[in-house]
This record gives C-alpha cells, structure tokens and sequence, in this order.
C-alpha cells in the first residue's frame, strides 16, 4: 500500500470492519474531474522502460521514441512492433496492403508534383524514355532487396511504427558513381538530442546498451540533405518517412486503435496461457493469519517490491515471467478457518467471438479498409467478385493508393537527390510507382460498369472512383 499497513480486525462487533484493498497499494489519485480522468490508461504500465533503459538514456545522448531522459518511454517503439506483429488484425492489414500496394513489378511514370495538379493527366513515358532510365538506374543505384520487398520494407515499417529509415551511400568505383540504398529497421535508429536549428544526426546500432556500446561504438549519419565522409571516402546521410506531427519520431496512423490492438493480443495469449503454464490464479484461499501478518507492505519491500499488492502482481499475474497458479488472502488470527474457491477460467466461445469481431472491425476502421476486402464474409448485398471489385474500387483503393503515395514519393525524394548527387538531374523526369496485383481485373471491371453491363448496384454508367 501506498501509506501505512491497515489493521484488520474483525474480533468487535460493533466495528465496521476495513477490508484490505489491493488496488490501495497501487495508486493513489485525487481531483477526478471525467472519465477520462477516472479510467487509468493501461498503456504507459505496459510500456514503462526498466530502469536499466532509463539509465541508458541518462548517460547517452539520444532521443528516446517518448518521453524525455528523466522518463524515456522507449519501450514503446517496441510495443508497437509488437502489436503489428500479434495482432492478427494489425498484422494482416498492414501484409495486404503492402501487397496490393506493391504486389507487382515496379514501373517508371512521368515525375509530377507530389502535392499539387494541374488537372491534366501527364503524358506516359515512351518506351525509349522508359529504357533510358531503366539502365540509368541499374547502372548507379543499387538497393538493398529486390524493390518490391524494399518498399515492402519501408510499408511495414511506415504502419507499424510510424517510422521508416533508408540510408543512402554515394562511393566512386573505377571511376563510376555508385549510389547504395539500405532500409534500417526503426529499432536500430535513434536521434542524437541536439539543440533546435542545429543538424539532426542519427546514431545507428544493433543494440542499445551502454555496456554494447562501449564496445561497438554507434556510427552516427546525418539526416538529408547534409552528408558525412567516412575515411574511405563514402558520402552517407540519413532520410527519414514519419507520420504525425511530433518532433522527432512519428507515430503510427493508426493509434486510435491502439487499445483494441492491444486487446486482440492480449485475449489469444490469455487462451494461450490456459494451456500452458496457466497464468491465471486457479484457486483462492483464505487463511487465518498467525500472530505475525501474512499481508505485510514492510515485509514485500524489504524483498524488492514497492508494496505487498505489487508482490501479488508480480507473482500472479501474466506480467511475472513464470506466474504462480495459487492465490491466497488471509483472516485475521481467531477467525474461521479456511475456505478455498475455485475459479474457472474463460472459455465462453460467444464472448470471444463478438468481442472478436468489435476490436477487429474497429482495427480495419483505422487502417481504412473493409471486412470485404480482409477476407471476412460479409451478409447482404451482392456477392461473388463484382461485390468484392465494387467494395475495393469504392472504399480499399483510396487508401492503397494514399499508402503507395507516401511510400514512392519518399523513395522517389531519395532518387531526385541521388541524381543531384551524381550531377545527373535530367534523370529526375521519371519516377518509380506500383499498380494493383489485380489492376488488369479492376479495369475489366471498369468497363463492364461504363458499358452498363454489370449488376453493380452504384449504377450502369458510374465509373468507380480511386482508379489509377
């Protein structure tokens, strides 16, 4: 507890008895004003850095994913990967829409402006234009993967955690300029913490430890468009793809679903734990205490805990690493004698299955797509594929598309600074993009619309919106 260890005496009775509260030593909060001031947000609990982390950000200058060096909140980068990864909601949105945003082969279409139109579709690219910048690119830039799985790369890393990191290289090889293109996860990139208007560095390594890099050293890259020169004479700098607002990290576009993300995991690892080493207390017991009590705050702290509920918490619940299936409350010395509950775990199917549907609908809901186009069967309406392509072309494509642009015009800005780079500008006038894996159907589509041959219930003659 909190304050002081409560007396429980249950031998008078003209006393109201105080029952021992748990919750009592694990917070005490005052001046409840909302809802949102009486609900406790489980994330920061979940995602609170141990205090080794803490240190670490204390003695290393860098900036952590959240909060400040007094309270570095890095654990929640981690969190996210997480999510995006047990989540099956989470993980399935962000694979298929890296697949149906590049699925396909990359192809080259005339630069335009990435923020403006002009109203005028731009003229496609001849063939001879299109060979042009083909060996251009093949002969001075190289990247890491296949380009379909670097942008894939670059898409996972962008959802999942608001973050994406390409470094780019420029070296002279027998006298040819070579430019690479390296894709680092978000887990290896961290800010130096530099003053305001000063040049944003990043510090790259595997592990982010002070005992890791006191041996490997962190090889630090500024951000675009200032560049370092190693001793063997590589140009290097750092771009960097973050969704929101904030300073220095972005955070995923999808976080108003953080807590039915979080509880989709949390329910498959709790069913998870009933078959395995069953984390949940299976029995409670009352105990009759002896002279010396059972529940003792002094007694937990002198072990290491902050009190005796924080001890239980520990011991019994799924955040302890090898849980205790045994919980246990006391009565006082002189009182009845013991009693034992058993308590049952959760196995009714329908709540896991509604619950199911809420958190996964409300999921696809921040990722912008349907149950229609994840797979789900859906009631009512048509059916089959003109049901599947409407629903696509209508409410899934805008938001392919949206993801397909942020990713290619982050790629394609490294590509126009290679070419600057290289002193080649003139090869700026052609970009790299992706079409749908099933772009050729969704044409068919189109046409069998326009020429009022389909059952399409948005009408005979509508063209649907979001094609390329």
């Amino acid at each position: 507890m909190a304050g002081t260890s409560q007396e429980i005496d249950l031998c008078c009775a003209d006393e109201t008895p105080t029952p021992y509260n748990p919750k009592m030593g694990r917070r005490r909060r005052s001046g409840h004003t909302s809802f949102f001031d009486n609900f406790v947000n489980p994330i920061p609990a979940e995602v609170s850095d141990a205090a080794e982390l803490k240190e670490f950000f204390k003695t290393w200058e860098f900036v952590p994913y959240a909060g400040s060096a007094q309270d570095s909140g890095h654990s929640l980068l981690k969190w996210y990967i997480n999510l995006a990864k047990l989540s099956p909601t989470t993980g399935a949105a962000i694979s298929k829409l890296n697949t149906y945003a590049f699925g396909s082969k990359a192809m080259f279409v005339r630069s335009e402006d990435p923020e403006y139109s002009l109203g005028v579709e731009a003229a496609p690219l001849s063939q001879a234009e299109a060979q042009a910048y083909l060996d251009s690119l093949k002969a001075h830039v190289q990247f890491d993967s296949p380009i379909s799985e670097f942008h894939r790369k670059i898409g996972w890393s962008y959802k999942a955690t608001g973050n994406a990191w390409v470094e780019l290289s420029i070296a002279v090889k027998n006298g040819q300029a070579q430019a690479s293109l390296r894709y680092h996860k978000a887990q290896r990139v961290l800010y130096k913490n530099t003053a305001a208007g000063e040049m944003r560095i990043v510090g790259i390594s595997a592990k982010w430890s002070s005992d890791y890099l006191k041996k490997n050293p962190p090889r630090y890259v500024p951000i675009y468009p200032n560049y370092v020169q190693d001793d063997n004479g590589v140009l290097r700098t750092m771009f960097h793809l973050k969704a929101g607002d904030n300073d220095w990290y972005g955070r995923p576009d999808t976080e108003s679903a953080d807590l039915e993300k979080a509880n989709e995991a949390q329910n498959s690892l709790y069913l998870i734990g009933q078959t395995a080493n069953r984390f949940t207390p299976r029995l409670i017991i009352e105990m009759e205490e002896s002279e010396d009590p059972i529940i003792d705050d002094k007694q937990a702290q002198s072990e290491g805990f902050t009190s005796f509920a924080d001890k239980m918490e520990y011991n019994f619940a799924a955040k302890s690493g090898n849980p205790q299936d045994l919980f246990f409350a006391t009565r006082p010395f002189g009182a009845r004698p013991m009693n034992v509950v058993q308590i049952q775990p959760n196995t009714n199917q329908e709540w896991y299955k509604v619950m199911g549907g809420v958190k996964s609908g409300s999921i696809l809901r921040a990722f912008g797509l349907t149950p229609r186009f994840m797979g789900f069967d859906v009631p009512g309406g048509l059916s089959g594929a003109d049901a599947f392509l409407t629903d696509y072309l209508a409410n899934n494509e805008p938001t392919i598309n949206e993801f397909r642009g942020a990713v290619t015009a982050f790629t394609n800005k490294i590509l126009t600074a290679i070419w600057d780079a290289l002193q080649m500008p003139e090869m700026a006038f052609a970009s790299i993009t992706f079409t749908s894996p099933i772009q050729k159907t969704v044409e068919e589509f189109k046409t069998k619309t326009a020429n009022g041959n389909s059952n399409n219930p948005l009408g005979g003659n509508t063209v649907q919106p979001g094609g390329q």
